[in-house]
């Protein structure tokens, strides 16, 4: 793996030259680094310090589930509300569910590892689904009081589900891109990760 290198002469992290202690190569995020070993063993000890206790706020999972789930759902409102006012499915706002809810998990502060990833796509595809249906639901219901109105025969839902078909196969491709997104940023995020970029 090639690492980006700061190119200095004093020490990265304490911006100065001790006497009689040699800079060392250490990588931190993916960069390498010329720094004492003592400024990187203080360095290192505090992020790994402000790691363990985010790995001990497991009291913390229920506020993160809850506030994963609420981000979910005010991204797919974000998305009817746009349908209602414009007339227009935009799939892409898709994308949104699953960004928020990745940003609600992180707000409650629940441990960063990869029961949040996991717990971040299941809220995801949960409300992604539930909203589909519920919306087309809705739709199906207004289409055909439409219909009696204008004096027309009622069609069924499988009827209208086939007429709907592109829409929610594009809605949930980009849905899918998010979930991507997210499980891509908390995996770069996760304590697992920060452990490992730290040597």
């Amino acid at each position: 793996k090639t690492y980006e290198m700061f190119n200095l002469t004093s020490c990265v992290i304490c911006r100065q030259n001790k006497e009689g202690e040699e800079l060392e190569n250490h990588i931190v995020n993916d960069r390498l680094i010329l720094c004492h070993g003592s400024c990187f063993e203080e360095y290192k000890g505090y992020h790994l310090n402000q790691i363990a206790k985010n790995e001990a706020n497991v009291k913390n999972y229920p506020k993160s589930i809850l506030y994963t789930i609420l981000m979910a759902i005010v991204g797919f409102l974000l998305f009817f509300l746009v349908i209602l006012f414009s007339g227009y499915m935009f799939g892409i706002l898709f994308v949104l569910i699953p960004i928020l809810a990745a940003w609600g998990y992180k707000k409650g502060q629940a441990p960063l590892n990869k029961k949040a990833t996991l717990i971040i796509i299941l809220a995801s595809v949960a409300v992604m689904i539930l909203g589909v249906f519920g919306m087309l639901g809705l739709s199906f219901e207004g289409y055909n009081l439409l219909l009696q109105e204008e004096g027309k025969e009622a069609i069924q839902f499988s009827e209208f589900i086939a007429v709907c078909v592109g829409d929610i196969v594009y809605c949930l491709i980009f849905g899918a891109l998010g979930i991507l997104w997210s499980y891509r940023t908390i995996t770069k995020d996760n304590n697992e990760n920060k452990v490992s970029k730290l040597r």
